[in-house]
């Protein structure tokens, strides 16, 4: 899997929803400090993180809690790891989320199809990588 895109909200110092696209095999992070370029790693770092966020991960003065996304394209090698799943066959795309609960620092992992609405998971109370959320993106 390829990581393009990731997206941010409630995280640090970005409370409305920041996203970034990753064009390339280089990306840099360029701003004045304090503009969030360490948030923004630490927030890609969440990925291989077990557990919750830490109270100095919400946002100051206010209720939003926490919600990271990392979107990867699925390499040929991908497509065949899955390809003994049901209805897997034209997946191009995976959507991994964490994202915290009204209770602060836990952890809320969903699964669910993207345009589709065939699968649904219900929420987990505790996040790790085999619970993580998986939106198929199809080709149009």
């Amino acid at each position: 899997m390829r990581l393009i895109a990731f997206s941010v909200e409630g995280y640090r110092r970005f409370v409305t929803k920041t996203s970034v696209k990753l064009h390339g095999d280089m990306v840099a992070f360029v701003g004045p400090n304090e503009a969030g370029k360490s948030s923004l790693l630490r927030a890609l770092a969440h990925l291989h993180k077990d557990g919750g966020f830490e109270p100095n991960e919400c946002p100051r003065r206010t209720s939003h809690q926490p919600r990271l996304a990392w979107h990867f394209q699925l390499e040929e090698a991908d497509k065949v790891a899955l390809s003994g799943s049901h209805d897997t066959a034209d997946v191009e795309r995976a959507v991994v989320t964490k994202q915290a609960t009204d209770h602060g620092r836990g952890i809320l992992s969903r699964a669910d199809r993207d345009a589709t609405g065939q699968h649904d998971r219900k929420p987990s109370s505790a996040w790790s990588p085999s619970a993580t959320s998986l939106n198929s993106q199809r080709p149009t």
